[in-house]
């Protein structure tokens, strides 16, 4: 094989490389349970500016020397792929996260505000409670287990322990 294959070869993997890195980044996302939005406001608050800046650096050359329209096009698949990339490197985060932290809990305690459901499908749905926090008067967004959504109501108690993760993460 001489060198242009390679480079030829390298090219046409990347798509599916990026496929196999998204898929493979759902399952962290659906094994912890954390407070709501809280690694993705991390992930797009540290690493999304990263990951733009790269794939920006990365795609200068070709950007450059395109006409306006076409520019205009590529920047907008850049900031698609950049938006989808930093979604699913979520759940590595929570993987970092969770087996760098030392096993702290913060828990929260307090009655159930409201409760609902978000992405409900065939395969996954995501419950979630917002709890009115006795201690400290806050409330929170919080991810539960379909067990626990089915056995609480709104007015009830409920408490959950998380764990503090090394990037402050908080999960279960």
């Amino acid at each position: 094989m001489n060198n242009n294959t390679t480079i030829e070869i390298a090219k046409n993997s990347v798509p599916l490389l990026l496929v196999i890195y998204c898929l493979a980044g759902v399952f962290p996302l659906l094994k912890y349970t954390y407070l709501n939005q809280e690694p993705f406001i991390f992930t797009f608050k540290y690493v999304g500016p990263v990951i733009l800046a790269s794939m920006l650096y990365i795609s200068l050359e070709v950007i450059r020397s395109q006409k306006l329209f076409i520019k205009v096009i590529y920047i907008f698949q850049i900031l698609i792929k950049a938006f989808f990339i930093t979604i699913m490197t979520t759940g590595y985060l929570l993987l970092v996260n969770d087996y760098l932290s030392e096993s702290k809990e913060e828990c929260f305690i307090g009655e159930i505000v409201e409760k609902w459901k978000n992405s409900e499908s065939l395969l996954y749905t995501d419950y979630n409670f917002k709890v009115n926090d006795s201690s400290t008067n806050k409330q929170y967004s919080l991810n539960v287990s379909k067990n626990d959504y089915s056995q609480h109501k709104e007015g009830q108690l409920f408490k959950q322990c998380l764990k503090d993760g090394m990037l402050g993460i908080r999960f279960k």
